[in-house]
């Protein structure tokens, strides 16, 4: 599904499997926000899932709505028993999630 964001395009895909999977590409901000937290929040509502991957490498610009958006994300997934991570974030976005604190409550990683 794509949304047209504030700030320009910005896209979110969800591909479910043993792993669901959540690409996120463009320039995140609070249209896409909000795209982007009902697509994640679908996804660990699945029946089954036990993990979900948000590939972050073809993001660009993330503000503070999406940033909520991953956390709000996040609260969900370890209340239901879930894995919520995040893939290759770029550096804006790997620069919000330290600024903020952020870094330190997801799992982060390469793939």
């Amino acid at each position: 599904m794509d949304v047209t964001a504030g700030r320009g395009r910005c896209g979110v895909g969800v591909e479910a499997g043993e792993v669901t999977w959540v690409r996120v590409r463009g320039e995140m901000d609070l249209d896409g926000a909000r795209t982007l937290r009902r697509a994640l929040l679908e996804a660990l509502e699945r029946p089954g899932t036990r993990e979900v991957a948000v590939d972050l490498r073809e993001l660009v610009f993330c503000d503070s709505a999406g940033l909520n958006a991953l956390l709000t994300a996040r609260l969900v997934a370890v209340a239901g028993g879930r894995v919520l991570r995040l893939v290759a974030p770029g550096r804006q976005v790997t620069r919000l999630l330290e600024i903020t604190g952020a870094d330190s409550v997801f799992t982060i990683g390469d793939r």
